[in-house]
């Protein structure tokens, strides 16, 4: 219905009902001027009424019970419970508040107060009295306790009396008073008479009539209900029914005032309905204020000339002090706050207007001399200064002028947001004054301050630190005048050089960097974090209201950021009010600025200022026209388009703004990332980690809407990056990093709304609704209506944000930004409808919402007209619909986007970036392990776990361990390709696959896991790399040992629990098929069992930690062996006992104190009988007389133990005579057996020569040489050495005419003898039968005596070894040292003639194989080398060539030698460096039969371990690579090509491992292709010639014929060249040389000598590969040897890179001169011409090669004459 808007209604002309407060204020009593109308409204009467009830419905009174008791039983149960606690604290805080009414009530009967007025309240006694009542509960007495409400007994003598007036209205007034009915009088309160209840209320509003009578129906609203009887009366609030003729479109709907009345604050507020009390309140105010005023003028007139000697001391308390006599005398700092206070009570009740306002220009004239001073007063503390007692006070003294002035800035700003209209207040000069005084205070003293630490200045620290209170009270009053100047900026238009002042001093503030704890700091940290909070709010005040300071603010924060700390706990000290972890400042800033951008301001008014607060804030309401228009704007449901017009110009060029900006932000701080890292200077890298976490942290939050959109700007960012071909490395590993960053704050928001809903107990309709959204969200069926329409989630956030921004104006940007982005998805939902759709209820429900929104936008009154109430969605329920609404936006809705792009990154040609998609899909794998659900996925990571990048390999076993434990069920299919990382070249995968299998054998319980993975971690014991072997030692300690601390037996002997037998027997049991794993291999058994020795050895050396617990858990495992031992008595059961026993020999071997007494058995004797006394000598005889009887049975493995189990215990009885017969006894066999030998001879002589050898070899009877007497007789012995004679027995039968088995074992017990013999090795008949046996080269005897050379060379390191320590640790006698140092003197003279003497042969036998007899060799050339008999030139070539071969163990122990010798001997090693590596390709040629130089999957050169030694020497290094590109030249001249090996073979053994080095540094790879350019240069231009000339016959006449001998060299040649040149060529696309660069390699910059080359993307080593292949098979056929040389004479004459260079140019990268070349077809004929990118490729100047279909004879075409070469060309 149209609105009458003339006042003429159906009675007639009537009055327009009043459009808002202010207007309908003339038609109340209250009204200062006295309307005469008679149908003014009446006030409300408060009269009596009936009964009013609590509750609805006894339900709703059970329910409230139920409650009430539930919290007695709690406190009775304990009062100190969180339960009661919340609800007993916000109960106390409600009734002990200073608004809550204060009610008056007549004394009680028996009151022992009396009645007097001024009485105060006897609370106690009546909480006493209601302790008393049995109801009353122990929640009811703990909450009477915490307690106190304000209440008064007696009658109400202070309640102001209105004077009597005839004024027409007064008698109205005093008319309306009068109740209804006359109610009883109030019986006088004596002690004798209680009421039986307080008197009840109703508050009536009589209706106005034409007639002026009020009518008074009455709408009954019942107050809360009492529970009292029915018949008393009650409380009621009484509310006039409408007159009976009453038309609704008469009145006007004021939705604003609905809205403030439902948001209004509690009774007794600033934004209540003004009641009498605050209008005196007011009143008081503004009369304490003028007061002030006058006193102070009064001061001020008594400072005149004529009077200031009369009224001095009068008014001195005015005045500072030392300024009264001056001709401004400044306010004294009480009168300026009193003032400041007393004006903000005054603006706060809405009266400051009535302030004159001459006297508030007089007050701002009096303000000016204060801030003159202030600004005029130096502040600065020095260390001079602060080391001055007196000069810190005179210091202080100035600090309070200073504090003045800051109060005397707040006075002044105080009266200038006060909302005043007239100009003159605002001041500019006043203004500028103020700034200038902040800034010289700030520039001089509290910025320094507050960046200064202890250690800097720690005088000036240490001053202000004791001084901390006084001046943090000045960075208080500096906050607080911020907080004045972010109003000023809001509410009123200031000059643009103060906007400017203001700007620079907010930035600087902002960029400070505080202090992390209070202790560094000098005014406080938490101060000074506020402080910088109000810079920052003076910076968003500025970019709201003045746009074209936008993009100056921006660029300006942009540029200050390196000033940012990149530590996290620095940077991050901004407190979010709705919790969680800080942010930085900044981060904050820019959220804000962003926000602000998409905020709708209405047209700004003549004056900004509308309403000011109780509080001083200036709240800006708009423009009433604009705002008048809008609210003449109507839903019209038949035009829907009209609303979504409407909204879409509110809010489109809003969205496009912020859009823009938050674009601008995200570029400049990506494009700075891009191009520093984060251990680089800038810290741009760094800084957009940090500010990325930041926005995720706020993500979820309703407070910062504007975080979803940057960080969309930085998914589209990282996008781009990760997608384009061209961009660096370190910038995909950074959108990498942001990515999986990003992608992982998603998955947690996924995972928190999955499981939300379903673990939550109860759900009311708000739940359920939300519960609904995100289930469809999760199944793709969602709808967008369900999350924008006006009953959505949106709604709530929205109305959230209104009520908070009524509380917080910080939240307007974030309401307002909230409100745009709804309004863009509205707008865009309605406009992807279809014609049909647009037809439905949907089209118009959008459009209905959009109408509400644009009200909402636009008026910030508005107020929906419906039932919700936002106090009833909690706060959780807000934040929950706020996530719902982030999960439908655009960053949120891209996690597949962000999963697809990091699948893909882990599959590209670049190891960086593979490796950093690996760890960015582990973030997301931690936060939702549903992703390995995927197809393909785990196959797909498995994979990569063979890469040829260690870098990706690595990440690739780190993803893999993650998913295991995530997934443990994916344990058995995963550990394989972890275990395979222990063996992995590179040394870090080795430790991270480790520590991984660890793990996995601690949480397995399958024994074959464990088997596997000990076997893997067992061959790390000796790793060459020193950290790889002890982590495998402390591994073996953690899985073996560790776990047996808390139960093996402690040092009282406690026998160890079942549950601890049974942890040493699961471990005994892995220990031994460990050990026999081997498949029955010898070397492999031996060589397991001595890495097992070794592993003990190191777990019970003397600096181990744990070294008591380990030795009582190895006892408790050899205990263990002992029982299984005597459990196991089968034959079925033999080979376990011999597997324990073997692994009993190796915990012998390592520590004979393991074995108790009892313990002792054959194999054990030998280590552990040295520990048992002469007490034990019964047993030991016994013992000795059991192995002398069986020492001809025992087999040949267990009789070395047995021997030396005899001579240790002839050394505890000493009772040498029983082996001395022994050994005579095998003499004389051994003399008896004469020739020919049968089969039972001869295995009786090789088990007596087997017996009499090692009696040799461990016994001396060198001291008892005449118990050997009686075979100087049969033998014709002549006495001398036992060794000898022993030796002599032995020797005749090493001949070659002896059986071949007896020859074996003579030779070995030869050796055996001569290790602990020396001189006997040097004896004629001895080395005889050694020569024989290298002249015949027999493998397997020249093993035994290799075997004999090892055990003594050993024996001799053993030696020295011992010799050192003892030298060290123990005091020797002097006879006895000269003792040794001769007997080591005859062994060095043994050692090293051996060494000179079989060397050669012993190479060879090296080099032969790579089986157990070439490891023996190894042995001797590493024992010889460690102990300097040789030169050091005479075994690094071998040691070089044997560190490449296939035996792992041949190849490690080779490495570790070659190691050793260059550290010591690099010198010596660098002139081997070209042996080495002929040898070296040698061996590969020759024994492993693989001339390649490089393995594949991955790509790696075999003489990585030999660049891995020279690296640590860049000397070394450069000679190293020196050595190898010259190895590779020929002269064409000279090249045979019958050579062996072949230089063709050659060549291609070192491009290989050239091409796949991991160069240390930039200089060693530019060192590399220039040494192959310039080879190729020099020897390609008489290669080129002589094929021209002599294969395609240029010049030469026609039929001439091709010498296939000379195509065969030149193709070779051509071959080789083509080679080098691949090489140069892959090396140049690997690693991104730009051959357009000159000097790249000299002049690359000082960081080439240390920098680290980068490989590029798309490229690896197959292409390489590829060429390789297609050059060598070329070189089988004719034709293919044709097409080589055309193709090598194709690359010299036309080459992008091609350059020409002087010959007497020194410099080898020098640009060519240009140069055209003449008589060539291409020259005539310009359409035949190569167009090459280059502008430096340059044709070499001779005529072009035939055409492939002419073959390789003569040439139809006659050769072009050329010039002489003046130039050589070279590549680049």
């Amino acid at each position: 219905m149209q609105r009458n808007t003339h006042g003429n209604g159906p009675d007639g002309p009537r009055r327009i009902p009043p459009a808002d407060v202010d207007d309908a204020l003339q038609f109340t009593p209250l009204s200062s001027v006295v309307p005469f109308a008679a149908d003014s409204l009446p006030l409300p009467i408060l009269r009596p009424t009936g009964a009013s009830h609590t509750f609805s419905d006894p339900a709703e009174r059970a329910q409230a019970r139920l409650t009430l008791d539930s919290l007695n039983t709690q406190a009775d149960a304990d009062p100190n419970s969180r339960f009661v606690g919340k609800y007993l604290g916000e109960i106390a805080s409600y009734l002990n508040s200073e608004e809550l009414t204060e009610y008056r009530f007549k004394s009680p009967v028996g009151s022992k107060k009396g009645t007097n007025a001024n009485q105060h309240d006897d609370s106690e006694d009546s909480s006493f009295d209601i302790l008393q009542h049995p109801n009353i509960g122990k929640f009811g007495e703990m909450v009477l306790n915490r307690t106190n409400p304000h209440y008064r007994t007696g009658p109400p003598s202070n309640i102001p009396i209105r004077p009597k007036s005839n004024t027409p209205i007064q008698q109205q007034y005093e008319r309306l008073q009068t109740p209804a009915q006359p109610s009883r009088p109030m019986p006088p309160q004596t002690p004798s008479h209680r009421p039986p209840q307080a008197p009840s209320f109703a508050i009536e509003i009589p209706t106005p009539v034409k007639n002026g009578l009020p009518k008074t129906p009455e709408i009954r609203i019942d107050a809360p209900r009492q529970d009292t009887p029915s018949s008393q009366a009650k409380a009621a609030i009484i509310i006039p029914a409408p007159p009976p003729k009453f038309d609704p479109s008469q009145y006007v709907s004021h939705v604003e005032l609905d809205l403030h009345m439902r948001k209004s604050k509690p009774v007794g507020s600033a934004t209540s309905k003004t009641t009498i009390d605050q209008r005196a309140k007011a009143d008081a105010h503004v009369h304490s204020l003028e007061a002030l005023i006058e006193n102070i003028f009064e001061a001020e007139d008594n400072l005149q000339p004529d009077t200031s000697g009369r009224t001095i001391d009068k008014g001195s308390k005015f005045w500072v002090q030392h300024t009264m006599d001056s001709e401004s005398p400044c306010l004294a700092a009480a009168v300026q706050l009193k003032l400041e206070n007393t004006i903000h009570r005054v603006i706060g009740v809405g009266r400051f207007s009535q302030i004159p306002m001459d006297d508030l220009i007089r007050i701002q004239k009096l303000c000016e001399a204060t801030l003159k001073t202030a600004e005029e007063t130096p502040v600065k503390l020095d260390e001079d200064l602060a080391s001055d007692e007196s000069s810190v006070e005179a210091w202080l003294s100035r600090i309070s002028m200073v504090d003045n002035g800051l109060k005397t800035a707040k006075t002044v700003l105080r009266i200038m947001v006060g909302g005043r209209e007239e100009k003159q207040i605002y001041n500019e000069d006043i203004l500028q004054g103020i700034l200038t005084m902040l800034k010289s205070l700030l520039d001089d003293c509290v910025n320094p301050l507050i960046e200064m630490r202890p250690s800097e200045k720690p005088a000036v620290f240490k001053c202000a630190s004791s001084h901390k209170k006084i001046l943090g009270g000045i960075l208080h009053e500096i906050t607080n005048v911020f907080g004045l100047l972010s109003l000023l900026i809001a509410s009123e238009d200031i000059p643009e050089t103060a906007v400017t002042t203001m700007e620079f001093l907010a930035k600087d503030i902002i960029f400070i960097d505080n202090a992390v704890n209070e202790k560094d700091s000098a005014l406080g940290s938490q101060k000074v974090e506020r402080f910088r909070v109000a810079a920052m709010d003076i910076l968003a005040k500025i970019f709201a209201r003045y746009e074209d300071q936008r993009t100056f603010i921006f660029d300006e924060i942009l540029t200050s950021l390196e000033k940012l700390p990149v530590n996290r706990q620095s940077a991050r000290q901004f407190k979010l009010v709705e919790g969680g972890k800080n942010i930085q400042l900044v981060s904050a800033l820019m959220i804000t600025l962003v926000q602000t951008s998409a905020t709708y301001n209405p047209p700004k008014s003549s004056r900004s200022i509308d309403v000011v607060g109780e509080d001083g804030e200036l709240t800006y309401n708009g423009d009433r026209k604009s705002r008048d228009a809008n609210m003449d704007y109507e839903f019209d449901e038949s035009n829907p388009q009209k609303a979504i017009d409407k909204l879409s110009s509110l809010c489109g060029n809003l969205q496009d703004t912020a859009r823009a900006n938050a674009k601008y932000l995200v570029h400049y701080l990506v494009q700075r990332a891009m191009r520093s890292t984060k251990t680089g200077d800038a810290p741009y890298r760094h800084l957009m980690d940090i500010f990325t976490e930041d926005f995720l942290a706020v993500l979820q939050s309703p407070e910062w809407p504007g975080a979803d959109l940057l960080l969309e700007q930085i998914l589209r960012s990282m996008l781009n990056i990760v997608d384009g071909d061209k961009q660096p490395a370190p910038a995909k590993t950074m959108a990498l990093d942001l990515l999986g960053l990003m992608g992982s704050a998603i998955c947690d928001i996924n995972v928190h709304m999955k499981s939300y809903y379903t673990n939550k107990e109860s759900l009311d309709n708000l739940d359920t609704h939300m519960a609904n959204i995100t289930e469809n969200y999760f199944s793709n069926q969602s709808k967008t209506e369900d999350v924008i329409d006006w009953e959505s989630p949106h709604r709530w956030t929205a109305e959230y944000l209104a009520e908070q921004n009524i509380q917080d104006e910080s939240l307007q940007s974030s309401l307002g930004y909230f409100l745009v982005t709804w309004g863009t998805k509205i707008c865009h939902a309605y406009d992807t409808l279809n014609d049909d759709e647009l037809q439905e209820e949907n089209a118009v429900a959008l459009s209905l919402t959009a109408y509400h929104l644009s009200k909402m936008m636009t008026d910030p009154n508005w107020a929906a007209d419906d039932d919700f109430d936002p106090s009833m969605v909690s706060t959780l329920q807000v934040r929950q619909a706020y996530t719902l609404s982030v999960m439908h936006n655009v960053f949120c809705k891209s996690f597949e986007q962000i999963v697809a792009r990091l699948l893909r990154a882990i599959d590209s040609d670049q190891a960086t970036t593979r490796s950093k998609g690996l760890k960015s899909i582990m973030q997301l794998l931690q936060k939702d392990p549903s992703i390995l659900n995927r197809p393909n996925v785990l196959r797909f990571f498995k994979s990569k776990a063979q890469d040829q990048s260690p870098l990706v390999r690595d990440s690739v076993i780190d993803l893999l361990g993650k998913c295991m434990t995530l997934r443990p069920d994916l344990e058995a299919e995963l550990y394989e390709h972890i275990k395979l990382g222990i063996t992995d070249v590179a040394v870090g995968v080795r430790k991270r696959a480790m520590k991984l299998c660890k793990d996995i054998y601690l949480r397995t319980d399958e024994e074959g896991i464990r088997i596997s993975i000990a076997k893997a971690l067992m061959t790390r014991i000796k790793d060459h790399d020193a950290t790889v072997s002890e982590l495998a030692r402390k591994t073996f300690e953690e899985i073996w040992i560790a776990p047996l601390y808390p139960y093996v037996e402690d040092a009282n002997g406690a026998e160890m629990p079942p549950k601890a037998k049974q942890m040493v027997n699961e471990r005994l049991s892995i220990m031994i098929k460990v050990i026999h794993s081997t498949g029955g291999d010898r070397t492999l058994d031996t060589y397991t069992l001595s890495i097992l020795q070794n592993l003990i050895q190191s777990l019970l050396a003397k600096d181990v930690k744990n070294l008591d617990a380990n030795l009582r858990v190895c006892k408790a495992m050899v205990k263990s062996m002992f029982d299984d031992l005597l459990d196991r008595q089968g034959d079925a059961e033999k080979t376990e006992r011999q597997n324990t026993l073997q692994a009993l020999a190796v915990f012998a071997r390592a520590n004979a104190k393991l074995f108790a007494p009892e313990q002792s058995v054959i194999i054990i004797y030998r280590f552990a009988l040295p520990a048992l006394g002469a007490a034990q000598s019964t047993f030991l005889e016994k013992v000795q007389q059991s192995l002398l009887r069986c020492l001809s049975r025992i087999t040949a493995k267990e009789l070395h133990e047995v021997v030396q189990c005899l001579w240790t215990i002839n050394g505890v009885l000493k009772n040498i005579d029983r082996l001395v017969r022994a050994t005579i006894s095998c003499i004389k066999i051994i003399h008896a057996c004469k020739p020919p030998l049968d089969e039972k001879n001869i295995n009786k002589l090789i088990r007596t020569m087997n017996i009499l050898g090692l009696i040799g070899k461990e016994c001396d009877f060198e001291d008892d040489q005449e118990k050997f007497d009686e075979l100087r007789g049969p033998l014709n012995w002549k006495g001398g050495s036992i060794a000898k004679l022993i030796a002599g027995t032995i020797l005749p039968f090493t001949a070659s005419q002896q059986p071949f088995a007896v020859r074996k074992r003579a030779l070995e017990s030869l050796g055996d003898v001569c290790q602990t013999h020396a001189p006997l090795f040097l004896e004629a008949r001895v080395l005889a039968a050694y020569d024989a046996v290298f002249s015949e080269g027999n493998m397997e005897l020249e093993d035994l005596v290799l075997s004999g050379f090892k055990g003594f060379l050993f024996l001799e390191e053993r030696r020295s070894e011992i010799s050192a320590e003892e030298a060290e640790n123990e005091k020797k006698e002097p006879t006895g040292r000269l003792e040794v140092a001769a007997y080591a003197n005859t062994n060095d003279g043994v050692s090293t003639s051996i060494a000179q003497k079989y060397l050669k042969d012993i190479i060879r036998i090296a080099l032969a194989t790579t089986d157990m007899h070439a490891m023996t060799a190894v042995e001797v050339i590493g024992s010889i080398s460690r102990q300097g008999l040789v030169h050091p030139k005479e075994c690094i070539p071998t040691l070089v060539a044997l560190q490449t071969s296939t035996n792992q163990s041949i190849a490690t122990m080779s490495f570790t030698e070659l190691r050793t010798l260059h550290n010591k001997h690099e010198t010596i090693a660098e002139r081997c460096y070209l042996d080495g590596l002929r040898q070296c390709f040698s061996y590969q040629l020759n024994i492993l039969k693989d001339p390649t130089g490089a393995t594949t999957q991955p790509y790696s050169s075999k003489l990585r371990p030999m660049y891995d030694i020279v690296k640590t020497s860049r000397k070394a290094r450069k000679k190293f690579l020196s050595v190898l590109t010259s190895a590779i030249t020929f002269e064409p001249a000279k090249f045979e090509l019958d050579s062996t090996p072949s230089h063709l073979e050659l060549t291609r053994f070192v491009i290989e491992n050239l091409a796949f080095f991991e160069y240390s540094t930039l200089d060693e790879l530019m060192q590399v292709v220039h040494s192959i350019e310039r080879s190729v240069a020099s020897m390609g231009m008489p290669v080129a010639h002589s094929i021209e000339t002599d294969i395609f016959m240029i010049g030469k006449e026609e039929g001439t014929l091709v010498d296939p001998a000379q195509l065969k060299l030149l193709s070779t040649q051509a071959a080789i060249l083509l080679l080098i040149w691949e090489t140069r060529s892959i090396l140049r696309k690997m690693y991104g040389l730009n051959p357009q660069n000159k000097k790249a390699g000299k002049n690359a910059g000082k960081d080439a000598a240390t920098k680290a080359p980068t490989k590029v993307p798309f490229v690896t080593g197959a292409p390489l590969c590829d060429a390789i292949k297609l050059i060598l098979d070329r070189v089988g056929t004719e034709d293919g040897m044709m097409e080589q040389c055309r193709s090598f004479v194709d690359i010299m004459n036309i080459d992008h890179d091609l350059k020409l260079i002087g010959e007497d140019d020194d410099d080898p990268d020098a640009p060519p001169e240009a140069e055209t070349p003449e008589g060539s077809d291409e020259e005539a004929d310009p359409s035949t011409k190569i167009q090459t990118p280059s502008k430096n490729a340059r044709k070499r100047k001779a005529p072009a090669t035939p055409h492939k279909d002419r073959g390789g004879g003569g040439n139809t075409r006659k050769k072009q004459p050329a010039k002489p070469r003046q130039k050589k060309a070279r590549f680049d």
